[in-house]
């Protein structure tokens, strides 16, 4: 009998057991098409314990910076209201640049929801904290230091605020705790009232509770150039604003002008800053709201971790010298403006 055939041919038959599996560094040699692979993660020779181990720890400690980032990260960016008054635009165009690089360059940890005239706000003072954690304000002065006429409301409500606080005796707190608050004013420094409305806007705010978290800035706008000596100013000079785009003031009907303010308020001509009279002044008021778009651009990033802690300054820095009124004298230089 043969048996060397029928073990050869049982040797070659396709449906007996799988074959025996070659000695070899590769897992995956010897190992027909159809038939079941083992169960085994595969790696070169050269792919080392050590290489194993360290690519591990690679993915741990991302995984642990993700988790950090997570944390660190609010749940929510911190929600910005800004606040403008203007009587020629010249804020308002100020700011509005400003809120427009600080949407384009932001990274998510805070978020602009309003721009909004001082008449336009749509909830009392003493919620705003409630609303919003940073409160941006771009203002000028107008007359005699009064607030423009669409600003006016605003200031009226943190006057009101402060009266009501004064009166509840403070038992609940002031009422814009938590609140954090920039300032940027628009002047002409050849005025004794010049800044009078940003500086008591400022005050207001620290009194109310609000933090400072950037420090002032007055910038100054530039004035024409004369056609008649100082001498033959009239008393009550009408109100310039210089245009931001060119930097140019409004072409005249026969009048001189020499920027804004009731009469008595121009400053002695020798106390006149150099260059004051010069169109090409409008170079630092440019300066000046570049650096307060930048600084303000870094605390917003900031203002979550920054709630808690001190104002960066007091009101009176960069200036401090300000004229207060009651609500009633307000009202009555509004009207009076009105009135012209």
């Amino acid at each position: 009998m043969d048996t060397t055939g029928s073990q050869r041919g049982a040797r070659w038959n396709p449906n007996s057991k799988k074959k025996e599996r070659k000695k070899t560094d590769n897992p995956r040699e010897g190992w027909e098409d159809g038939i079941e692979e083992p169960s085994v993660t595969w790696r070169p020779k050269f792919f080392s314990r050590e290489i194993c181990e360290l690519g591990e720890e690679a993915e741990s400690r991302e995984q642990s910076d993700r988790g950090w980032l997570s944390q660190s990260m609010p749940d929510s960016p911190a929600r910005v209201l800004v606040v403008y008054g203007s009587e020629g635009g010249n804020a308002r165009r100020a700011i509005t640049k400003c809120v427009r690089a600080w949407e384009r360059e932001c990274d998510g940890s805070y978020a602009v929801e309003r721009v909004v005239a001082g008449c336009e706000l749509d909830c009392p003072v003493d919620e705003l904290a409630s609303r919003y954690e940073v409160l941006i304000v771009a203002t000028s002065s107008f007359g005699e230091g009064d607030p423009p006429e669409n600003y006016l409301p605003f200031l009226l409500g943190l006057l009101r605020a402060k009266e009501a606080a004064a009166r509840g005796g403070g038992g609940g707190g002031p009422p814009l705790r938590g609140l954090q608050h920039a300032v940027l004013g628009f002047g002409q420094s050849v005025f004794a009232t010049y800044q009078n409305c940003p500086r008591w806007t400022d005050k207001l705010l620290g009194e109310l509770g609000s933090r400072r978290f950037v420090r002032r800035v007055e910038a100054e706008e530039a004035l024409p150039p004369l056609r008649a000596p100082l001498a033959h100013v009239s008393p009550s000079p009408p109100q310039v604003e210089v245009d931001e785009a060119n930097d140019e003031a409004p072409a005249d009907e026969g009048g001189d002008y020499f920027g804004s303010g009731g009469a008595g308020s121009v400053r002695d001509v020798g106390a006149l800053p150099e260059g004051a009279l010069d169109p090409d002044a409008g170079l630092e008021r440019r300066r000046g709201v570049d650096r307060f778009r930048f600084e303000v651009q870094w605390a917003l990033t900031h203002a979550r971790d920054t709630a808690g802690e001190p104002p960066v300054c007091g009101w009176g820095s960069p200036g401090s010298e300000l004229t207060e009124r009651c609500e009633a004298e307000l009202l009555e230089a509004a009207a009076l403006l009105r009135a012209r």
